[in-house]
């Protein structure tokens, strides 16, 4: 997970316990309560879109990469945590949009993740400008399960008007994605 947060999907390694887990997060106190509550679990501190590599977290190329994750996915010039969505963050070129959850999208395809299990707002899928800022994505990974759901099932969020979220399972097929 490379913007894990405080590690609610490191909940799954009970039932995956052979498997290595990564977690990362720009956050350095939501890193730190991480490696407390999961000690199994290898943390890093950094900006998972900048230098994106898996090198930089000790990923072998030939290692089957399962992304888990529930990136941001406001845009960066909303007013919701602006602190941690400012547009001078360091975004690599090849992957910076003015979405960090697209962006996060983006950073997967690079990584060439194997399987990609991500919570992301619908409406990646379905408006035109979204979909094609991430086609470098959705080009490369075919759709294997989902489930639609109201924003306003997480707490504090969407306190006004909710919008549909999809939780998806996507499978690398390259060149045989959903575009």
């Amino acid at each position: 997970d490379s913007s894990c947060g405080y590690g609610a999907f490191f909940e799954l390694q009970a039932h995956l316990p052979k498997n290595r887990y990564i977690g990362n997060d720009i956050d350095s106190l939501a890193v730190n309560k991480v490696a407390e509550v999961f000690p199994k679990v290898q943390t890093f501190n950094k900006n998972a879109l900048v230098s994106v590599s898996r090198e930089r977290f000790g990923i072998k190329e030939s290692d089957c990469l399962v992304v888990v994750g529930n990136p941001p996915y406001n845009d960066v010039t909303s007013q919701i945590n602006q602190k941690i969505k400012t547009s001078g963050m360091e975004i690599d070129a090849d992957i910076r949009t003015r979405d960090l959850g697209l962006s996060s999208l983006l950073s997967y395809n690079k990584l060439a993740a194997d399987y990609v299990a991500v919570l992301h707002p619908l409406s990646y899928l379905i408006k035109r400008q979204n979909f094609s800022a991430a086609r470098n994505f959705f080009a490369n990974y075919r759709m294997l399960e989902h489930v639609v759901f109201n924003s306003q099932e997480f707490a504090n969020t969407s306190k006004t008007t909710g919008f549909p979220v999809i939780v998806a399972l996507y499978r690398r097929e390259p060149s045989a994605g959903l575009s």
